[in-house]
């Protein structure tokens, strides 16, 4: 999934592993990103576009926004993913000028296998760069 800032902004766009295109859309433009979330464990990730109650959440493979933030005086200067409590499923961390929250799913961690996946490396990290998301299936340790 990609999304435009240049000439067309917020043009977003899906592809299949080939580069085929499978769909489009233009939702409201806020000059976000894109960041892959690992949300259920179930092998479907979610895109994040911003952590803003009214025009942000993550949306699904057909750009429909399935996960929303609530309106609850949190920050959405800025906002990354990443798995912070290390079990394998990400959480949202979203700030401003004098805070950090943390989102996180309130679903229990599976038993057995579950999906979780593998993204950039943070010494990489830059505000410019694609977040690429890979499967990784493990087992859970419990």
């Amino acid at each position: 999934m990609t999304i435009n800032f240049h000439s067309n902004v917020g043009i977003m766009y899906l592809f299949d592993a080939d580069g085929n295109i499978l769909q489009s859309a233009e939702l409201v433009h806020n000059g976000s990103k894109l960041l892959p979330v690992n949300w259920l464990f179930n092998g479907q990730e979610f895109a994040l576009i911003s952590t803003d109650p009214k025009y942000g959440g993550m949306l699904d493979g057909h750009f429909r926004r399935t996960v929303m933030f609530p309106d609850d005086g949190h920050p959405d200067l800025a906002y990354y993913v990443l798995d912070v409590n290390e079990d394998g499923r990400d959480e949202v961390v979203t700030w401003g000028d004098d805070s950090v929250w943390i989102y996180g799913a309130d679903a229990p961690a599976p038993k057995g296998r579950f999906y979780s996946s593998v993204k950039n490396p943070l010494y990489n990290w830059s505000n410019y760069m694609s977040v690429v998301s890979s499967p990784l299936w493990r087992n859970s340790k419990g």
